[in-house]
């Protein structure tokens, strides 16, 4: 911290970033197309965790639901969320039970396989399309 006379300007960084910037997260945005309803699109902040991403139903609550797909399995893949050396947020995404493919930027993952996602990138699973997203969060 670098004081001059009674001010700092860490305290004077602060103040600006908890009241004029927009905070910036990551998000996983969930695109569900559906033949006879309205398609289904959400945005979920990532914050560090494990999330199971698959089809929703009365007795299976993943942290990152599909609904209205019924080509995604239960449990088809998990994403763990956790910071990295240099700081930076890190997304490993490892398919843990699918009947159909799961692809990331086009490349089949096979049950048991891992990759190591970067903002951009698409995944599929069964008719339901993702996206590794920025957000931009106004305080």
């Amino acid at each position: 911290m670098v004081s001059i006379g009674n001010d700092s300007f860490e305290e004077e960084f602060e103040q600006f970033d908890s009241e004029d910037s927009p905070k910036i997260s990551t998000a996983l945005r969930v695109f569900t197309k559906r033949r006879f309803l309205p398609d289904i699109k959400t945005d979920y902040t990532l914050k560090n965790g494990n999330y199971t991403i698959g089809r929703e139903d009365s007795e299976n609550q993943p942290e990152i639901p599909i609904s209205g797909d019924v080509t995604v399995s239960r449990r088809s893949v998990r994403l763990e969320v956790f910071n990295g050396h240099d700081g930076d947020n890190q997304f490993n995404f490892t398919v843990m039970k699918a009947v159909n493919p799961v692809t990331v930027n086009g490349k089949r993952l096979m049950p048991g396989e891992s990759i190591f996602l970067t903002i951009g990138d698409k995944i599929r699973m069964g008719k339901t399309d993702m996206e590794l997203i920025k957000e931009n969060h106004k305080k």
